[in-house]
């Protein structure tokens, strides 16, 4: 059976943060920035593809292959008819296209006390490059909103994580936009690993 290595033990470490926000990823990037495109064409064809993937998923869920770590263990172990084992840490979930090739993969660690939800969603291409990264969170406890705050920063690169551009958004749970105010704590800016390639999730 395929084995799927992910980094985890970074996942947990958090940092608390009022209005300026430190970097908490590999490519040292501020979670709150924008950067505009330097191609607009490749930018939108980028996100075409990220859009087809989040279609396929949508419309074939079943296709999606479920894994788990689970506590003391950094190797996943493989879910069947969604029948979660015990002591799960992170959930991950796979698609693969029709030759086999992983071009989605999304991981989702527990959250034990239900404050927040955090996916890390990496979209490959044919090769098995990263083309777009998704860091989607949703949160309470932000001081900014009485309800669900939702959290998005999406970035789409060329070959070896050179980034194209980034995109980034902060809104309630009604969709209104959270990101002028002046005061918003985040409470769950847990560290995380953008990979340049699937070659990590194989064995």
């Amino acid at each position: 059976m395929t084995k799927i290595f992910v980094i985890v033990s970074t996942l947990f470490i958090s940092y608390a943060s009022a209005q300026v926000r430190n970097s908490f990823n590999n490519l040292n990037i501020k979670e709150d920035s924008i950067l505009a495109s330097t191609n607009s064409q490749l930018s939108a064809q980028t996100f075409s593809s990220t859009a087809k993937i989040d279609g396929l998923i949508k419309s074939n869920p079943e296709k999606l292959e479920l894994f788990a770590i689970l506590e003391q263990s950094e190797t996943p172990v493989k879910v069947l008819t969604e029948e979660w084992p015990a002591g799960v840490i992170v959930s991950i979930n796979i698609l693969r296209d029709s030759q086999g090739k992983i071009i989605y993969s999304a991981e989702y660690p527990t959250s034990e006390s239900g404050d927040w939800a955090i996916g890390y969603h990496h979209y490959f291409d044919e090769n098995g490059n990263t083309f777009a990264f998704k860091r989607a969170a949703n949160f309470f406890n932000t001081e900014c909103t009485q309800g669900i705050a939702k959290e998005q920063s999406l970035y789409f690169f060329k070959a070896n994580l050179s980034l194209i551009e980034k995109r980034y958004g902060l809104s309630d749970e009604n969709g209104n936009d959270l990101s002028k105010k002046k005061m918003c704590f985040f409470n769950y800016d847990y560290e995380y690993l953008i990979r340049s390639n699937n070659k990590e999730l194989l064995k």
